[in-house]
């Protein structure tokens, strides 16, 4: 039968059915690792050019398109999660993220950087954690229709009666200690699984550290704290990162060495490997800079709102204080009242503010914003005043939080841009 094809079509290619896919899903299990193999040799392909591209770029491509996005639709239609391959393709990928942003990863770090974003990590994913949810899920999905399609002699084996699904929600069980299942119709999507698995992580990460570890973890957990590593890198929008200042932000958020430990020009400290005493240096021009370029958003975003606002307004305060706040609106916001806002930056791991780092998430900063309320607490009746409160690891303190999404609804109404919060974040 073969030489006969082979007479008609004399080029034609044949594949031994354990061998055969379809649409990129292997049908058989020695396809898998073919599959595999040819997944990871395009990670490497890719590895040796990631380089040549912009950093926020890279970081960018690495998280949504190249790496685990081109691997899902095989994870979820092959039982992958005990390959071996997996994990090469991990350390592959670990490779790839360093020479991307130019950085050295420590086995903790990478632990870190490969949580989601919201739980602390910077979103590349390991392809080893994706694996189990993904054909969970797929599983569940698909056994309905599944089991309209196969011989009835041949149904006790598919969805969940199929004992590799078994073995892996077993598997599941172990990794997540014995939390309760996703139950429909939650069960067949796989973020349920997966969150599960990835809090169990964050938890251990932050159950396991103490003092500044502890308090770098909260930070970066917190609320919106990194929203820039969902910023699409688009120049036009201001939303990309030179390649230093997405490496800084990288390493710091992971606390990883970011230069040589050398004694700082100021004389009062050693500005140590990872780059803390340039956050609190009173040598460090970005602080002034940071300051004006966060006041300057809100009072434009105010303007958008159209609410417009103007730059330390002359304001008469009952104690006769000329310190001023740092902007105020011209027209009222709401209850009839202008309001009048004052922005500060803490520290997060400086030793003033590290009892409250510890504590919460965005602790340093809410005690900012409590020391500013107090500040200008004589202001006249007509304002309602707001502290915006950040810290230099990405958290905001609860008034500012308020404030902030109050100010992205407002924005969405007016641009009509469903993204609008997210692109004020």
């Amino acid at each position: 039968m073969i030489n006969a094809v082979r007479r008609i079509l004399p080029k034609v290619s044949t594949t031994t059915p354990s061998n055969s896919t379809l649409q990129g899903a292997p049908l058989g299990h020695q396809a898998i690792d073919t599959v595999l193999k040819d997944k990871l040799n395009d990670l490497m392909r890719m590895e040796e050019k990631i380089s040549n591209l912009d950093a926020h770029d890279a970081l960018y491509l690495l998280t949504r398109c190249l790496t685990i996005p081109r691997l899902t639709h095989f994870l979820r239609c092959a039982p992958s999660f005990d390959n071996p391959t997996l994990d090469e393709y991990d350390a592959h990928l670990r490779s790839t993220l360093k020479k991307a942003l130019n950085l050295s990863l420590e086995d903790q770090q990478w632990d870190q950087a490969t949580l989601p974003v919201r739980l602390g990590g910077i979103g590349v994913r390991k392809a080893t954690h994706v694996a189990l949810p993904a054909f969970l899920s797929s599983c569940l999905a698909s056994s309905a229709l599944v089991e309209k399609i196969v011989p009835e002699r041949l149904r006790d084996v598919v969805g969940a009666q199929d004992p590799r699904f078994t073995e892996a929600a077993i598997r599941w069980d172990t990794l997540t200690d014995s939390s309760s299942r996703p139950t429909p119709p939650k069960e067949h999507k796989q973020s349920h699984w997966d969150k599960p698995i990835m809090e169990k992580i964050a938890n251990t990460m932050l159950s396991n550290a103490s003092g500044k570890g502890k308090a770098l973890l909260l930070a970066v957990k917190a609320p919106h704290s990194g929203d820039f590593l969902l910023a699409v890198p688009n120049s036009s929008l201001g939303t990309r990162l030179d390649p230093q200042a997405i490496r800084i932000g990288v390493t710091l958020r992971l606390a990883a060495p970011i230069l040589t430990e050398h004694r700082c020009i100021c004389g009062r400290g050693t500005a140590d490997q990872f780059g803390l005493h340039g956050l609190v240096c009173h040598t460090a021009e970005g602080k002034y800079a940071r300051h004006e370029e966060v006041n300057d958003i809100i009072t434009r975003s105010l303007a958008t709102a159209r609410c417009p606002a103007q730059r330390e307004p002359q304001v008469q305060r009952s104690d006769r204080s000329q310190k001023r706040p740092d902007g105020a609106t011209m027209l009222p916001w709401k209850d009839g009242k202008q309001i009048a806002w004052d922005y500060k930056c803490a520290a997060t791991l400086a030793d003033t503010y590290l009892p409250y780092s510890v504590v919460e998430g965005g602790g340093a900063a809410s005690h900012r914003e409590t020391q500013k309320i107090r500040k200008y607490e004589d202001l006249p009746s007509c304002y309602n005043f707001i502290p915006i409160g950040s810290e230099t690891l990405g958290a905001w303190g609860k008034c500012a939080l308020k404030f902030l999404i109050e100010l992205g609804e407002k924005l969405i109404i007016e641009t009509k841009d469903h993204r609008a919060t997210s692109f004020l974040f």
